[in-house]
């Protein structure tokens, strides 16, 4: 709402004024000055609206219990096999067959490889795995 405001007075400011040609109406006239402040209100109070919604929705969530949203493909048992087969060398293309066989969430190609560039990294760096 600021925003617009502030563009306004700029406009008012610098002798610029807006026509709307589809319209027909001055937008620089005090009727529609007061309209477009309304509006501006108005399209605030709707945002202000959907932020709290969504932040109560968030809550009631929360409160329901677990987590939402898709389960994570790389199980702690996934985690585990994964790691003990990067270790002894198996190449990304092979722990993917193995990660695809094991039970669990469907895990895709691209899912393995960049846990296995991770994991690699982390490794490298001396971090605990």
């Amino acid at each position: 709402m600021r925003g617009i405001i502030q563009t306004m007075q700029e406009f008012e400011k610098d002798d610029v004024r807006l026509f709307s040609l589809t319209e027909r109406f001055d937008v620089g006239g005090p009727m529609v000055k007061g309209m477009i402040h309304i509006m501006a209100a108005l399209a605030q109070m709707e945002r202000d609206l959907l932020r709290e919604r969504t932040i109560a929705g968030l809550k009631a969530a929360r409160d329901r219990g677990p987590l939402h949203g898709r389960p994570q493909a790389m199980t702690p048992e996934r985690v585990a096999r994964a790691s003990e087969m990067v270790l002894d060398g198996a190449r990304p293309g092979q722990v993917l067959l193995v990660m695809q066989a094991m039970p669990g969430p469907k895990i895709n190609r691209s899912r393995v490889y960049q846990w296995v560039k991770d994991f690699k990294e982390l490794s490298s760096e001396g971090v605990a795995v």
